[in-house]
């Protein structure tokens, strides 16, 4: 969950979408090529976002943060830390590759 001093979700995310690819290829037969397989890890991540987004809007819609934004608070602790985005985004890349989801000469 933890890397460095931030929060992360990366392996546990890209763990879930890993765990459905293999429940996908046992049900239906190997994923024929590595666009397909991109394109179900995609969709994977779409579905898990917009259970996301649902869970967070339950939570914004309750009276327990009164009249503050929690999303406005997160933005702003988002904006402090985007140094960090790039890292991220090349750890992200990485995990991408490793997985083969991704070739290393995409961009």
């Amino acid at each position: 969950m933890h890397q460095g001093d931030r929060i992360t979700f990366v392996d546990e995310i890209m763990g879930v979408v890993d765990a459905f690819l293999e429940h996908y290829e046992r049900e239906r037969g190997p994923v024929p090529d590595p666009l397909e397989r991109a394109l179900i890890a995609s969709y994977i991540l779409g579905v898990m976002r917009t259970n996301i987004d649902a869970v967070w809007d339950a939570l914004v819609a309750s009276r327990v943060f009164g009249a503050a934004d929690p999303r406005a608070l997160f933005a702003e602790q988002v904006a402090r830390a985007e140094c960090q985005d790039q890292q991220l985004k090349d750890e992200v890349r990485e995990q991408l590759v490793a997985r083969g989801w991704v070739s290393s000469d995409s961009s």
